[in-house]
């Protein structure tokens, strides 16, 4: 049983926030799964035709926009419990969060 590294570019970063995410792909990363905000208020994701991406409360079932909860998301956590994508502070970006793959 080995370890297998993923690859990257961004030398300067710590090893596990070095690949950007886009507001586009936090909606893809997040689907199914949970959105924290610095405030430590869980988000659900979801598309409304009238306003488009929304973001719903889990405690108290408040529909914001999805473009303003932006700015203020700390953590992505998909559906299976796993951090995706992170951010250390409200003025750094929001990283991908790479895990090493084990092989066999």
């Amino acid at each position: 049983m080995q370890w297998k590294k993923v690859k990257t570019t961004n030398m300067r970063l710590p090893r596990r926030f070095r690949d950007r995410v886009s507001m586009y792909d936090v909606v893809v990363l997040a689907k199914e799964g949970y959105i924290r905000t610095f405030d430590k208020e869980m988000y659900r994701l979801f598309f409304s035709k009238k306003r488009g991406m929304c973001a719903i409360n889990a405690k108290t079932q408040e529909v914001k926009d999805f473009t303003i909860i932006y700015k203020d998301i700390k953590t992505v956590i998909d559906k299976t419990g796993l951090e995706v994508a992170k951010r250390l502070r409200k003025n750094d970006e929001l990283r991908k969060i790479e895990y090493l793959k084990q092989t066999i």
